[in-house]
C-alpha cells in the first residue's frame, strides 16, 4: 500500500495558510525557514528573492510544505 509522503504548495499568505491547514486539517507545524541565495535566484529569476517556508505534519502521516 502506498501513502502520501510530501506535497508542496505555493501560497500567497504563509501565515493565513498555516492557520487554515492547522485549523481545518489538524496539521502541526514542524519547521519554518527562510531560503535565499543563488539557488533561489536561479529558481525565481529574481535577485535577492526570499522564500518563506513551513513544513506541516499531516495527521495521517506525510508532510505538507507551504512556500511563499
Amino acid at each position: 500500500m502506498s501513502s502520501l509522503d510530501h506535497v508542496g504548495l505555493t501560497v500567497e499568505d504563509l501565515e493565513r495558510s498555516i492557520r487554515f491547514y492547522c485549523t481545518v486539517f489538524n496539521c502541526v507545524v514542524r519547521e519554518r525557514a527562510v531560503i535565499t541565495g543563488a539557488e533561489v535566484q536561479t529558481l525565481t529569476g529574481v535577485a535577492d528573492a526570499l522564500i518563506h517556508t513551513a513544513d506541516l505534519q499531516l495527521p495521517e502521516g506525510g508532510m505538507l510544505e507551504l512556500l511563499q
